[in-house]
């Protein structure tokens, strides 16, 4: 790093914008004011596009926001590329001009790359977060698939399902194949939100596409001590109880989407409990609400109950519940040919 000390002898060699433009960012890394370093380098190299930028936010630092602005502005004429146009877009948004900021908003979006979390961010903060930012920057969203998807991505990871859902199906709706894996699992990120019909329609399309070949929805094994959850070859699930589970666990789940009508959850299992009973049963819930819709001992094969109207989807559960006056089971339990089905269908 060249230092302070060593600028006279640098200087007196070379007249260089660049060389006034790094001597900018010393005095700005000592504390120091750098607007005529900065005014140098861009008399200096007048078309220097971030020489212009910087001196821009030096000048709106120094409270001179007309000047500020006309070389913000000024910079991102020189370059249509993304750095001078999110500088822009910041002074913007700290002065609150808001038609501006849009416009320039959209610019950034169009030459924007790599990490879009920030850029999403402002636009999201502008207008003070209202509803009515997060529409115009929909609007103002450039075509490119890949942007879609990272926007759509991002309302996801802000707990905004609603935003993202149409934007997914959109993505979905063709699909490209190398976004198939994502979109699934956006898909069941949907469905966890309880945008179930959302999450429906991103599923078939990939279906119908045949970029996916499961049922929807995937059955999900739950983490819990003391019991060992996974799937074997064939699609079997194996439960495997040490005696050291909690009394009560949830060890297997799935969200299933129904209409109104009568339904059968059927299975076949395999038992080797070696201490204990069992103590394992099924529970169908309404999917939002928890109202059960029915439940039996896993020791049955099936468990019928209806749907009533209104009704979009159920959650399936396999559970485990030490039985009164009996020890934590022990041993192995197997669960193949899970099924629902709706009555009317084979």
């Amino acid at each position: 790093m060249v230092r302070s000390g060593q600028w006279n002898a640098l200087t007196s060699s070379s007249t260089s914008g660049a060389l006034w433009a790094l001597h900018a960012q010393i005095q700005e890394q000592n504390g120091e004011n750098s607007l005529a370093s900065l005014r140098l380098a861009t008399e200096l190299s007048p078309r220097e596009a971030l020489f212009r930028s910087r001196l821009g936010l030096a000048e709106e630092a120094d409270g001179d926001f007309l000047a500020a602005e006309r070389d913000l502005v000024q910079a991102t004429q020189l370059s249509r590329k993304y750095e001078p146009a999110w500088n822009l877009l910041n002074f913007y948004f700290r002065r609150s001009h808001w038609d501006r900021f849009w416009q320039v908003a959209a610019q950034a979006l169009a030459v924007s790359y790599g990490d879009r979390v920030p850029l999403f961010d402002l636009c999201e903060r502008a207008e003070a977060g209202s509803e009515s930012g997060r529409a115009r920057l929909q609007r103002i969203l450039p075509a490119s698939h890949d942007l879609r998807k990272l926007y759509a991505g991002y309302l996801l990871a802000q707990g905004e399902p609603a935003s993202a859902a149409p934007f997914l199906i959109a993505l979905a709706d063709p699909a490209q194949p190398l976004d198939a894996a994502w979109l699934r699992d956006a898909s069941l990120t949907l469905l966890q939100q309880h945008r179930i019909h959302d999450a429906l329609l991103v599923w078939q399309d990939l279906e119908k596409q045949r970029l996916i070949s499961e049922d929807p929805f995937p059955w999900r094994a739950e983490e819990t001590g003391g019991a060992t959850v996974r799937q074997e070859d064939g699609g079997a699930w194996r439960i495997a109880l040490s005696g050291d589970q909690p009394e009560q666990c949830l060890l297997l789940s799935a969200i299933k989407p129904v209409s109104p009508g009568d339904y059968r959850l059927s299975w076949n299992s395999d038992r080797q409990i070696t201490r204990g009973e069992p103590g394992l049963s099924w529970n169908v819930l309404a999917e939002g609400s928890g109202q059960s819709l029915g439940s039996v001992s896993a020791q049955e094969s099936q468990l019928a109950f209806a749907i009533p109207g209104g009704m979009q989807a159920v959650h399936l559960q396999l559970q485990y519940q030490r039985p009164r006056g009996s020890v934590r089971a022990e041993g192995i339990i197997r669960f193949h040919d899970i099924s629902l089905t709706r009555k009317g269908q084979p």
